[in-house]
């Protein structure tokens, strides 16, 4: 039998999420199995994995210690050692991102155009990986900690979109995190340049989003969303508002944008914009090649898209102890 006590840095969650956290090698279908069977226990009694756990409760696991420790370690190498080692992608690319803003329970990154923010492939590097060896470096967490929880990246960038994204160090803050970007209480904004006077007026556009997965491209429907008589899933939400117009002579007019998003789809603020007619200056899935190419010298690497200020609701501040409500990363284009 292992009896482990749960710690402060886990958090206040589900038994069952925490037991997935703490085992990762454990499918969820046994570990339910395994409750039914009381062989997981909390403080002694049976559970479903709806309690919720929190610092000092005893969780107790009717296992050998080999199979706790093979559920414990997974599927895969903590650290990925080799040429994949967190450490070494760390060290080698030290510049790769910027540590904007860090407390006990956060990290908010940087990530350039052009890097990942999660890797798809295992020989991938990612800001992932480099979060983690930076978090390594600094003795913030060990290879043995990993092994209870994993650090990650809490929201995504596409590759070539620049900006600000979010590390949980604590399951807590994965938690907390994750339920306010389902809630609408992180509110994410990102400034583009778009081709065009913009010349509709600020605020929230509605339309419909599909997703082709033949060509990795969505489709956007501007027609009258009716939300009593379609998949309301489908339905994507973006505010606009007009920064900046510039002309330059022979080529045509640019608009600076501040965008807000109000859903999170995939490739969203391009394809959307560039539905309403607006396509991003550089992007070059829904963008205006000929244009691009008549300026080739304003258009830095990648579509010009940069996730800029996250505003944080006062009750996930004082959950996290985060010490602003804004975390500003402020781009020139």
């Amino acid at each position: 039998m292992i009896e482990h006590k749960v710690i402060d840095s886990y958090g206040q969650g589900r038994a069952d999420k925490y037991i997935m956290h703490l085992l990762p090698g454990l499918t969820r279908g046994l570990m339910y199995k395994q409750m039914r069977n009381k062989n997981i226990t909390l403080n002694g009694a049976k559970i479903n994995g709806n309690e919720k756990v929190k610092e000092g409760d005893i969780l107790r696991f009717y296992f050998s210690d080999e199979t706790f420790n093979n559920f414990s370690k997974g599927t895969t190498d903590t650290l990925n050692h080799g040429n994949n080692n967190p450490i070494t992608i760390y060290k080698n690319n030290m510049h790769m991102a910027e540590v904007v803003y860090e407390n006990d329970h956060i990290i908010v990154m940087n990530k350039p155009s052009g890097i990942l923010s999660q890797k798809r492939s295992k020989n991938d590097i990612s800001l992932n990986e480099w979060m983690l060896g930076y978090l390594l470096d600094k003795g913030d967490i060990t290879e043995e900690s990993m092994t209870h929880y994993k650090p990650s990246v809490l929201n995504r960038l596409d590759r070539n979109t620049s900006g600000l994204i979010m590390g949980g160090k604590t399951l807590k803050a994965a938690r907390i995190v994750g339920d306010a970007l389902r809630g609408r209480t992180v509110h994410k904004y990102y400034k583009t340049v778009v081709w065009g006077k913009y010349a509709l007026a600020d605020g929230i556009y509605e339309a419909m989003l599909s997703k082709d997965s033949s060509t990795n491209m969505v489709n956007i429907s501007t027609e009258l969303v009716n939300a009593d008589k379609c998949d309301k899933s489908a339905i994507i939400r973006t505010g606009i508002k007009l920064l900046e117009v510039r002309n330059f002579e022979g080529i045509g007019s640019q608009s600076v944008l501040e965008i807000e998003l109000f859903t999170g789809k995939s490739h969203q603020i391009r394809a959307h914009l560039s539905a309403l007619g607006y396509p991003i200056v550089g992007d070059p899935k829904y963008g205006n090649p000929k244009l691009d190419s008549k300026c080739k010298d304003k258009i830095t690497e990648g579509q010009i898209l940069h996730a800029y200020r996250l505003e944080f609701d006062p009750t996930v501040m004082k959950e996290l102890n985060i010490d602003r409500q804004s975390i500003v990363c402020d781009v020139k284009f």
